[in-house]
């Protein structure tokens, strides 16, 4: 909110400032406003045509909002215009894999590794369309557990997705010192948030929603992912009228959730069966695969 009114007051005494502009497309876009961060990104690239950043935060808004065929178009235009762009390249990469596309996703992130080898990014996204193409020890490959005192933020990344494969793999004693281990040394509090998150979804994902949702207590309440996961965790433990209170809070915030977080609203819905007025129900195991598996895109999304 700060920095919202920050944008706007820079961009009042300096109404040529591009990146000022553009900063305000990009928080509103994180506070979920996602058709006012559509609409400033397309007013900056209408008085800025030859705007890169513009033109991909238009394709990034687009793919939150799950308008995932205009998103993959913007994403290709922009690469034929900046075919050095690595943020157009991996976004492509990225709608492909968010389409249901895996092949030609995984196609792009290693013509993208090909050209930008040292791009953590493009190597961490092809960890994901690995694993879930059921790869995940091909995936897990591409990132070597860290040995070293001093962890870089990018390195700590890479822990972090690690970890994430591990629990997939059903090494969960692992995966867990992992995130532990992570949370500890993360500085920045965004990373470190990244790691606390996958904590609560092992948690739920070893059916230990106690746990999670003391973790869970001591959160915010106004972050949708750590929304989904109380939402999550009510269910398991057939809590109905708390589950049913988030979910109707949920329903309420949908113009805030990315495509990322509707599809995990979508896969707790029917595997609970939210829906209905009949009681929750208690998910097979391809609707807690379903569950998982968008959880698992959410966060690597983070």
């Amino acid at each position: 909110v700060a920095a919202e009114a920050q944008y706007r007051d820079n961009i009042a005494h300096w109404p040529n400032n591009e990146v000022a502009a553009n900063g305000l497309a990009d928080v509103l876009k994180a506070q979920g406003e996602l058709v006012a961060a559509e609409a400033q990104y397309r007013d900056n690239i209408a008085r800025w045509p030859n705007d890169e950043v513009a033109a991909n935060g238009l394709a990034d808004v687009l793919k939150a909002r799950g308008e995932l065929v205009a998103a993959e178009a913007q994403y290709r235009d922009n690469i034929a215009r900046w075919p050095n762009d690595e943020v157009a390249a991996n976004g492509l990469a990225d709608v492909l894999k968010a389409r249901g596309e895996l092949v030609a996703a995984e196609a792009q992130y290693r013509d993208n590794i090909a050209r930008w080898p040292n791009n953590r990014v493009t190597r961490n996204g092809l960890a994901n369309v690995l694993r879930k193409q059921g790869r995940v020890t091909d995936a897990l490959h591409l990132l070597p557990e860290p040995h070293m005192t001093q962890l870089t933020q990018h390195d700590l990344y890479d822990l972090h997705v690690r970890a994430i494969l591990l629990i997939d793999l059903g090494r969960v004693d692992e995966a867990h010192n992992l995130l532990e281990r992570g949370s500890t040394i993360a500085q920045a509090p965004l990373l470190q948030k990244c790691f606390e998150r996958s904590l609560i979804m092992l948690e739920l994902r070893l059916n230990n929603h106690h746990s999670a949702r003391k973790r869970l207590a001591a959160m915010p309440d106004n972050v949708i992912s750590l929304q989904l996961f109380r939402l999550h965790a009510a269910a398991v433990a057939a809590e109905e009228a708390e589950a049913r209170r988030l979910y109707s809070n949920l329903q309420a915030d949908l113009p805030r959730l990315d495509s990322d977080s509707r599809r995990v609203l979508d896969c707790i819905e029917e595997g609970f069966c939210l829906m209905g007025e009949s009681g929750l129900c208690t998910p097979d195991q391809e609707a807690l695969d379903a569950i998982f598996d968008a959880e698992i895109d959410m966060e690597l999304a983070a």
